[in-house]
């Protein structure tokens, strides 16, 4: 059996990170089982994308367990088909199911100290989100609408491989879960410390 761990903000790096281990177990015959700790609060959407089609590939069964905190994307990588169980800690924080961007402005600052800012532009959403521009209603709509449709990827992932979920307002009230509160909305499976979580992928193996 092989432990893969996924530690902290889901970045390019976990990506190159997590494909490089996926083939290195791919490639050996003698791994039958890996056993995936994630915690991590979760990171970039194109990086934790990338990370959850390498966690795909794996050939062997996979038990996923969250240590700490799986938050986010932390969740979307123990979404991956590969996943035959997940498990939680008593004490672990999950869910956080959605997308989020945020937009600081200091468009006001630079009027104040009057300095100017000039932008051309091929379309009008070219800047859309622009933090030396105000930001108009046009724009908002935009962004949000980018931001629902990265989320409805999202539910579409967990709605697959977790089609027993019948509370989706909760889902996506981007709530987080702590230990068994997962279990009980159907994110995981059950509450197990770790020593638990690699019997378990010894007996999928």
């Amino acid at each position: 059996m092989e432990i893969l761990e996924v530690s902290g903000e889901i970045n390019d790096y976990t990506a190159t990170q997590i494909q490089a281990s996926v083939e290195a177990i791919n490639d050996n015959a003698k791994v039958k089982a890996v056993l995936l700790v994630v915690d991590s609060p979760g990171g970039g959407v194109l990086a934790t994308a990338s990370s959850y089609h390498a966690l795909s590939k794996l050939k062997v069964p996979v038990v996923g367990w969250c240590r700490g905190i799986c938050a986010s994307g932390g969740m979307y990588l123990l979404m991956a088909p590969s996943v035959k169980f997940i498990a939680v800690s008593r004490g672990a924080i999950s869910g956080s199911i959605g997308v989020v961007m945020e937009n600081t402005r200091f468009n006001r600052l630079l009027d104040k100290l009057m300095i100017d800012n000039e932008v051309f532009k091929s379309g009008d959403l070219k800047t859309a989100g622009s933090r030396t521009q105000p930001m108009s209603d046009v724009e908002r709509k935009y962004l949000q609408g980018l931001i629902n449709d990265f989320a409805e990827i999202f539910y579409a992932v967990i709605r697959q491989v977790r089609p027993e979920i019948t509370d989706w307002n909760t889902i996506k009230s981007a709530r987080i879960f702590i230990g068994g509160q997962a279990v009980k909305i159907g994110l995981a499976d059950e509450v197990m410390d770790r020593d638990k979580a690699m019997e378990k992928a010894k007996k999928l193996s």
